[in-house]
């Protein structure tokens, strides 16, 4: 079977359990899948920065992000709680730090990992909880930003391969190229254009196409940040638990930053 084929069959299974649980189930169900998917993203991160294996120390590291996400649903409208609670994640990260540090060569970037696997991507995905817990239609605006990031890549994977030519940032992804880069944007427009139709009558159409051309913008971005990280660390996955996909960064890298876009658009716009 090939790879594409992997891909689509992956997609098949996913894609229709996250719209179910995001449609049908209670809001709750959404911060699980949210808990669940920081906590991987966050081991996947500490194997980019060094912690091998599946020492206690890496499993730990990787629950600070689901704790993150849980935090920030509970505490989120409470901002002096939320700070306490984002600081004590950190202090806790940084003292896990000084436990088995092995060579001081590598102190710093198991240090660094530890921080970042509690954070990203797990603030971002603590958004999705809360777009679904407190927004109006939240289930469908988060199909929506998901859809956006993923058809974008789509749409940039099919247009680089078909009309490639220039390359966009060689030294991080050499296969992405600036054609397929506008065609991913173009796929984002389609997207938003097409669900302001479809399920979102209250989003405007020119806000749809903002939303689509500034959502595949950051999506490439959050895509070029994981390509950094894992370029970084000579790694051409950051997992397997995606057949055909790769690791849970590998599929949720553009999702990430184009989800924390919607959320500001319904934040300081959208929602009285």
């Amino acid at each position: 079977m090939s790879n594409l084929a992997v891909r689509l069959a992956t997609a098949a299974v996913a894609v229709p359990l996250v719209v179910a649980g995001l449609l049908l189930l209670p809001p709750v169900v959404t911060l699980i899948m949210a808990v669940a998917a920081a906590t991987a993203g966050g081991y996947e991160v500490l194997g980019l920065f060094g912690h091998a294996g599946r020492g206690p120390l890496r499993i730990a590291g990787a629950l600070l992000g689901g704790m993150l996400v849980a935090v920030v649903y509970a505490v989120g409208q409470r901002p002096e709680l939320l700070l306490l609670s984002l600081s004590s994640i950190l202090i806790v990260a940084l003292l896990l730090g000084l436990l088995g540090t092995g060579e001081m060569k590598q102190v710093g970037r198991k240090q660094a990992g530890l921080c970042l696997a509690a954070f990203y991507p797990a603030i971002f995905l603590s958004l999705i909880a809360l777009i679904r817990r407190d927004v109006p239609s939240g289930g469908l605006w988060i199909i929506l930003a998901l859809g956006t990031a993923f058809l974008s890549d789509t749409g940039a994977y099919f247009a680089g391969r078909f009309l490639g030519r220039r390359k966009l940032a060689p030294r991080l992804s050499p296969n992405k190229t600036i054609e397929g880069s506008l065609g991913g944007i173009l796929a984002s427009v389609l997207t938003c254009i097409a669900a302001s139709y479809v399920m979102l009558p209250e989003l405007p159409l020119l806000h749809a196409v903002a939303l689509g051309v500034l959502g595949s913008i950051v999506g490439q971005a959050g895509d070029l940040v994981e390509s950094l990280l894992k370029r970084a660390s000579d790694a051409k996955d950051t997992g397997g638990i995606f057949p055909g996909h790769g690791g849970m960064l590998d599929r949720i890298d553009a999702a990430v930053f184009t989800t924390a876009l919607f959320y500001g658009y319904l934040y300081f716009w959208a929602v009285p």
